[in-house]
């Protein structure tokens, strides 16, 4: 009699199944789930499995040092020199070496995590970074060349913690709202201070304020730009820089020796609050770039099953891994996503014959590295199927199938009758 077919559904979850602990080698993002009862596929059955559905918090971290190398940033901070005056900086650890703890950032987020780590102390104390900018920040503009009247200094550096100065999404504008991209850029020549200047007045910019460091995503060339505040630039060896932003180190980065980074000592010049000294290159140039941004380290979930999917091929090619699915993620960081297969596809099961005692699965991002869902929730259903056997094959156990050679065969290696 031929063996009936069967479809079992399975769910899993990363609230209820703890890390693999019977893996060679566990690592966070492995599970392992035992079944109870085991499932048993028949010799003659050719068993499949397919991803139904799944449904996950985009809590996805993007920015990791141990799984992609894109979380430390080097900020060195040069003397400024004019022929009158000197500014000796006297920061404690220059270069400054910023390393973001692994989340879910937005590029905004990088920005004041960024800005939080260089703004190290009170402005009022000497020796820290939080003092160097704000020295080297109080913005002039416009009075070193032709006859327009300068704004004079502006208010000083904002601080990340200030959503009134800082700006951002949702956040109401203040008086003391920092510069803009745009605005700081306009102020990089003459012609771009003229028209800022019409729409806005000396005493209401006396009262804005600047980042200590602004960034922006270019979406005509789909590269980051950004204007460092005070004679600052990120310096070689940063993988933040390189891994996520796409600058090249070679061209585009520096050293404590080397500068490559431009300034523009004609539209731009710093002076302490009282105004009583100026410096030339209070703010960098736009800095474009070389390599497209990284920041959506993490664009598609791939759900991988290991022993019952034998192997699959990766995107350059190599047979690694086990992955049934490729989910896009369509929600922004910490949204919630449901996906279901309008078409389910079945990937052959290595197991007739035998028993399945537990499922073993693990995520990872579009390029094949694992993911760490920050303790977010995961949820997935697979189901695992296979048709009743084909014809009046006898029973394994028969003495006809132990005098049949061709019966011991895997059913797919036979032809269908």
């Amino acid at each position: 009699m031929a063996e009936q077919g069967r479809t079992i559904t399975l769910q899993l979850s990363s609230e209820k199944i703890k890390d693999a602990s019977n893996l060679r080698s566990p690592e966070q993002g492995h599970y392992s789930l035992t079944i109870n009862p085991r499932i048993m596929i028949p010799f003659y059955a050719r068993p499949k499995v397919a991803l139904y559905n799944i449904s996950f918090a985009n809590t996805f971290a993007n920015v990791s040092q141990t799984r992609f190398k894109n979380a430390t940033l080097k900020v060195f901070a040069r003397d400024m020199v004019t022929a009158a005056a000197t500014y000796t900086v006297s920061v404690g650890d220059n270069p400054l070496t910023i390393t973001l703890p692994d989340g879910n950032y937005t590029m905004s987020e990088v920005e004041i995590q960024i800005a939080k780590q260089m703004y190290t102390g009170d402005p009022a104390t000497n020796g820290t970074w939080a003092y160097y900018l704000d020295h080297a920040g109080h913005l002039i503009a416009g009075d070193s060349v032709g006859s327009d009247t300068s704004y004079g200094p502006i208010k000083g550096a904002a601080h990340p913690d200030v959503p009134g100065q800082w700006g951002g999404p949702g956040i109401i504008p203040t008086e003391n709202t920092a510069l803009t991209f745009g605005e700081l850029e306009q102020l990089q020549t003459l012609a771009g201070y003229k028209t800022l200047k019409k729409g806005i007045e000396t005493t209401e910019m006396q009262k804005r304020t600047y980042k200590p460091v602004t960034i922006r995503h270019d979406p005509i060339s789909n590269r980051i730009q950004v204007i460092q505040a005070g004679y600052v630039e990120w310096v070689k060896d940063s993988t933040l820089s390189r891994q996520l932003f796409g600058y090249d180190d070679e061209t585009q980065l520096g050293s404590t020796t080397v500068q490559k980074w431009a300034y523009n000592s004609d539209y731009m010049i710093s002076t302490t609050a009282a105004g009583t000294k100026t410096f030339a290159n209070a703010f960098s140039l736009v800095q474009t770039a070389k390599h497209a941004a990284k920041i959506q380290m993490v664009r598609a979930v791939a759900m991988h099953l290991p022993g019952l999917v034998r192997s699959s091929y990766d995107r350059n090619g190599d047979e690694t891994g086990a992955q049934v699915a490729s989910v896009p993620i369509q929600v922004p960081p910490g949204s919630a996503q449901s996906w279901e297969a309008k078409s389910p596809l079945f990937v052959p099961i290595g197991a007739a014959g035998s028993y399945i005692e537990t499922i073993n699965w693990f995520l990872t991002n579009e390029d094949g590295i694992l993911l760490d869902m920050q303790g977010g929730r995961f949820e997935a259903t697979i189901v695992v199927s296979w048709p009743a056997a084909k014809g009046s094959d006898p029973p394994p156990s028969s003495f006809a199938a132990r005098t049949n050679l061709s019966q011991v065969l895997q059913p797919w290696a036979l032809p269908n009758k």
